[in-house]
């Protein structure tokens, strides 16, 4: 089994350590995952914590960990991305652009699925953030679309993490019945 390690060590005075873990808490109730260093890491739905303060030879330290193992299928739990690739392709500025990304990464989801029985996380990363971008974006006449959309990709993604694959497929199916339907509607 490989490991993965790296960490980021620099002087902070305690307002930016502030803002550093207030950003970190916002990346991972907003999206279950931590941005830093140029890379992503996908968190599971539940992990444990340690909280730990230890004064040693008149230095002091205080941490937070989180834990959690592999999943059943000895597949790393833990994807990281490196967010570098995804910053050269970036998310789109343009809605067509970001519906073309959507629509990739969705047909790589989907064919892996199908192929493999696998899951492919860096595609249902950037399926994810780019509906949260058009969101961000959205015209006003469009929202009730988005709000579709987003509670059918939540149903994705969670049935990807729980390895249900039929479901998954299934809700790729309505995600694409949903963009064809709204495509129509707004065209």
């Amino acid at each position: 089994m490989s490991t993965k390690k790296w960490s980021v060590k620099k002087r902070q005075n305690i307002k930016e350590v502030v803002s550093t873990l207030r950003t970190i808490a916002d990346q991972i109730e907003s999206s279950n995952n931590i941005t830093f260093d140029d890379r992503i890491v996908i968190l599971p739905e539940s992990v444990d914590t340690k909280i730990k303060f230890k004064i040693k030879d008149k230095q002091s330290k205080f941490s937070i960990k989180l834990y959690w193992q592999e999943d059943e299928s000895g597949e790393a739990a833990t994807p990281i991305v490196n967010a570098t690739a995804k910053e050269t392709t970036g998310i789109p500025k343009k809605f067509k652009e970001m519906k073309k990304l959507m629509d990739e990464s969705l047909i790589n989801i989907e064919t892996n699925l199908k192929n493999k029985s696998s899951i492919d996380k860096q595609s249902a990363i950037i399926f994810k953030q780019t509906v949260d971008d058009f969101r961000n974006r959205i015209k006003p006449e469009w929202l009730d679309s988005v709000s579709e959309l987003e509670i059918l990709t939540q149903n994705l993604l969670e049935n990807l993490e729980k390895r249900k694959l039929p479901d998954a497929l299934s809700d790729i199916r309505r995600i694409w019945d949903l963009k064809e339907k709204y495509h129509k509607i707004f065209k």
